[in-house]
């Protein structure tokens, strides 16, 4: 009896001591998500235009949208990020992407303005 009793008394505990956590969560595809404090840097040189955003791993070029608006002879660059970085590896430097004079339809030599602010 004594022994049955401290079996139930047991069961009891570690029932009542488990939990179950269920986290409801709503999570929104990217495609409403912009963002453009993630840029720590940019630089325009012979290889294109190029930026330092911040990451946590899978960063890249797809991940930004790019818009180019011509003024006066100079093309002016805007970078937005359009979907997040869910992954964990915190990149404390971040990742240089860099987008080339033909990916972009501008001419080579062609005098380029950076629009998007960076942060560091």
């Amino acid at each position: 009896m004594y022994k049955t009793l401290i079996t139930v008394a047991v069961s009891a505990a570690a029932i009542s001591t488990s939990g179950c956590v269920i986290v409801a969560g709503d999570f929104d595809d990217d495609s409403s998500f912009t963002r453009t404090g993630d840029i720590m840097g940019s630089v325009v040189d012979s290889r294109g235009v190029s930026i330092t955003a911040r990451s946590n791993g899978c960063t890249d070029k797809s991940y930004y949208a790019v818009d180019i608006d011509r003024d006066d002879g100079r093309y002016e660059v805007s970078f937005d990020r359009v979907r997040e970085d869910h992954c964990r590896a915190l990149l404390r430097d971040g990742v240089e992407l860099t987008w080339s004079y033909p990916e972009l339809g501008i001419p080579e030599g062609a005098p380029v303005i950076i629009k998007t602010r960076s942060k560091s």
